[in-house]
């Protein structure tokens, strides 16, 4: 199963969310790694990364995973740059995944899907 056309690269932003509940300390060296890694991903998968934002939540929200005011500015910033997928490097939930979709009007899959794509590409 292909969640993105194989022969198009997809204008892809990622969002690295730092969740405090985990309990781990990350330093700025840590995100810039954390960011690097998921752009490295997201070329693997064979897509373009346009940008990458870290974003620290306090809690999860339940219905879309983030804020409300994080995600009118990550859909002003998607919309500027015209970004066609969002990459989440967390695991989200089915129906997180589905209201961002509609709250941001695109493509968005989490850190599982992406692997899942690279292996499966790479099977083929």
């Amino acid at each position: 199963m292909q969640l993105i056309e194989k022969d198009k690269k997809t204008r892809t932003a990622i969002v690295c969310p730092i969740v405090k509940t985990e309990n781990k300390f990350f330093s700025l060296d840590d995100l810039k790694n954390k960011e690097k890694e998921a752009e490295g991903l997201v070329v693997a998968m064979g897509q373009k990364a346009v940008f990458s934002v870290s974003v620290t939540l306090n809690k999860i929200t339940p219905r879309s995973f983030f804020g409300k005011g994080f995600i009118e500015k990550l859909k002003e910033d998607c919309v500027n740059e015209e970004i066609e997928l969002l990459v989440v490097d967390y695991a989200i939930s089915a129906v997180q995944q589905r209201n961002l979709e509609k709250e941001l009007n695109l493509k968005v899959i989490d850190r599982t899907a992406v692997i899942l794509e690279i292996f499966g590409r790479r099977a083929q």
